[in-house]
Order: structure tokens, then C-alpha cells, then sequence
């Protein structure tokens, strides 16, 4: 699994995280499955290959991994697939316990996969694998064992630790039942006779503190539902702002509506004025231009002249004023 967890991809670290596999399997299965073979209810070969006990029990290395959510669960299974991203493994059995409707719900919590466990292929491989000692080129690509791997969802296996913690209590008969909590009960140590927390119970409140420090949640939603509230208050203030996109929304039409109006006001008076001038005969003020101030100069000898407009030349000022007759 080294070389394995290096090639995923970044972004897959923040979603798929590799648990510590259970205690692996101990000889009492070999041995079973021995006494199956001898007595005959299980072949001691199959195509004329030599089976040993050993060959039956194909999950003495087993691993779990879990997943942030289904599409993750998929996109895992499929790149264990490709041999460039897992080249020391290839996929020989599939058990999809999701789909299997033969199980009983709570066991249709994983995708059960068997996997060779090859040998690497050359020296960059072996390298990368993490195993121990030199590359043995007589090995490379050959199958060192069968391996099992879980891909399950993260609350699922929450939720399967913390029935292992308690599973014992569902054994015990209620007559004794007393004398085993007060023995080996999974509340209190006998031996000190402290409390005991079960390490996922431990771990499920230091991931609930990590949630809260990234996201903060007022006191009053501690207790219940305080996610559920953090998001009803993002909705609140989802609505609010539409509210006030809506609020703005509706001044904007209204100040429309009043430079319309306006604009109608004006132009109506303007089609009053025109029409008094035309009745009256004379030009509305709007369209006259201011008078042009007469052209005049003075000469050398000191005598100021006018421009005749009407005569079309200079002539002196009139005594009615400085404009020309």
C-alpha cells in the first residue's frame, strides 16, 4: 500500500484515507480449514494444481479504506484498477456488498475486493514498495499472496467500531451479566476502576472539536442539531439578502417611474409653449437667439464707426443709440 498511497492523486488524500488493518488472522484458520481438506469437504486441488490449507485463507493481510462519500468509494475501486497507478496489484475477486440485496442491510456497507499481491516488477518498483532487502529479479511479477481489501464509507465503519465495543454485552446472559461488567465491562477498567472510553468514541469527539475550529458554531447549537442550525442560519441570511436584492430592486422601479413622469411633464410643457407661440405668431423663447452685438472700430482720430447692416457699410453712430438705422 506505500507505493500506492503516494500515487493517488491530490486531491483524493482529502477524501479517502487508509485505516490501520484489524489484527491479522491467526494460524487456528489454517488449521481449520486443514481439518475442512481432510475430511473432505474441501479439494486438496483444482486443475491439477496442489492446493494448500493456506490457499483458502485469503485474507491474512487484510486493509480497510474508507471514503468521504459513494462517488469516492467508486473512483477508488476503478484506479486500483489501473495497473500504472497500483503496479503490485491486480484485482482477482469483487465482492459489491452495496448492490448485494441478498444481505441483510447493515452489511451492505462495503465493496469486498481480493487482490494479487505481486511481486515487483523491477528495481524502481521495489524501491518505491517500501519492502525490506534487495530486488530479487528471479521474483519480479510474481504473485507473493492473495490480499482483502474493504473500500467503505467512513460512517459506516464509525458506526461498526463502536458496535464492536459493545458486541461482547449482546453475549452475555442476563444472570451474568452484572458479574461481567464488573469484570471486563467496556465502561470501567477493572483493574483501576476508571472510566473507559472506547478509542473511537475518543476519536469521533476529536474529529467533532476539528470541525469546530474550522468552522465555529455559537454555544446555543452545541447541544442539538448544531450543524443543522449553522445551515438554517446561512438559509436565514440567504433570504435576507434576497430580501433586500428585492427591496432595491423595487426603489430602482420606482425611481424610474419619476424621471418617466418627469420627462412627460416637460415634454408636455414644451407642446403647450409651442403651441401658444404659433397661435400668437411669434417664436416661443426657447428658439430665439440672443441678440448679436453690433460690429463697430475707432479711428485714428479718435471717431467711432458702426456697421450698417441694412446698407451694407460703415456709418457713424445715430443719436438713438450704438446700433446703425
Amino acid at each position: 500500500m506505500h507505493s500506492l498511497t503516494h500515487s493517488l492523486p491530490l486531491r483524493m488524500h482529502n477524501h479517502i484515507h487508509q485505516n490501520h488493518s484489524p489484527l491479522p488472522k491467526n494460524r487456528s484458520y489454517f488449521f481449520l480449514k486443514e481439518q475442512e481438506m481432510n475430511a473432505g469437504d474441501k479439494p486438496s486441488e483444482v486443475n491439477g494444481v496442489p492446493i494448500s490449507p493456506s490457499d483458502y485463507v485469503i485474507d491474512f493481510l487484510r486493509c480497510t479504506i474508507e471514503a468521504e462519500d459513494p462517488y469516492m468509494v467508486a473512483v477508488f475501486f476503478h484506479v486500483l484498477k489501473l495497473a500504472e497507478i497500483a503496479p503490485c496489484l491486480r484485482t482477482c475477486r469483487v465482492k459489491n456488498k452495496f448492490l448485494d440485496k441478498r444481505l441483510p442491510t447493515h452489511i451492505q456497507t462495503n465493496v469486498l475486493m481480493n487482490l494479487l499481491l505481486l511481486y515487483p516488477s523491477t528495481a524502481e518498483e521495489f524501491a518505491e514498495s517500501g519492502m525490506f532487502g534487495e530486488f530479487d529479479e528471479s521474483m519480479a511479477g510474481k504473485c507473493l499472496m492473495v490480499c482483502e481489501l474493504q473500500i467503505t464509507m467512513k460512517d459506516f465503519l464509525q458506526i461498526k467500531r463502536l458496535q464492536h465495543c459493545y458486541y461482547d454485552l449482546t453475549r452475555v446472559k442476563r444472570d451474568d451479566l452484572a458479574a461481567f461488567l464488573l469484570s471486563s465491562g467496556p465502561f470501567i477498567d477493572p483493574n483501576t476502576l476508571k472510566e473507559k472510553v472506547p478509542s473511537v468514541v475518543k476519536e469521533l469527539a476529536s474529529t467533532k472539536k476539528r470541525l469546530s475550529m474550522v468552522m465555529p458554531v455559537p454555544a446555543e447549537w452545541a447541544l442539538a442539531g448544531g450543524l443543522a442550525a449553522a445551515e438554517e442560519s446561512s438559509e436565514a441570511e440567504l433570504e435576507a439578502l434576497r430580501q433586500q436584492l428585492s427591496e432595491k430592486d423595487q426603489q430602482l422601479s420606482e425611481k424610474d417611474a419619476e424621471i418617466e413622469a418627469l420627462r412627460r411633464r416637460l415634454q408636455e410643457k414644451d407642446e403647450r409653449s409651442a403651441a401658444h407661440a404659433a397661435a400668437s405668431g411669434t417664436v416661443p423663447s426657447s428658439q430665439l437667439s440672443p441678440p448679436l452685438a453690433p460690429l463697430e472700430f475707432t479711428k485714428l482720430d479718435g471717431t467711432r464707426m458702426v456697421w450698417d447692416a441694412r446698407e451694407m457699410s460703415w456709418k457713424l453712430p445715430t443719436s438713438e443709440g450704438d446700433g446703425a438705422e
